[in-house]
């Protein structure tokens, strides 16, 4: 992961993005949980839940690397109405 200033991105706080901060993300854990627990498999949910664990994993780590960008971004709380995430 690296941030591109050179191309002036730019955190998007609005629509979706105003409530979760990752939507995708938000978007694949339902899919992975809801997956297993509609096939009734409990060895589905579980590594639903490994993945799930791995997709939160990969948020604190971009969510530091954008720590160190002040000037793109501050903290979730300050930039979306909830504090989600996900």
């Amino acid at each position: 992961m690296r941030i591109q200033t050179e191309r002036g991105q730019r955190i998007i706080d609005t629509g979706v993005y105003g409530f979760v901060r990752h939507p995708m993300y938000l978007g694949a854990s339902l899919w992975f949980v809801g997956g297993a627990l509609l096939l009734g498999s409990v060895c589905g949910l579980l590594v639903a839940l490994a993945e799930v664990l791995l997709l939160v994993l990969r948020i604190f780590g971009e969510e530091r690397l954008l720590a160190w960008t002040p000037w793109l971004y501050t903290t979730p709380s300050s930039r979306t109405n909830l504090v989600w995430r996900l």
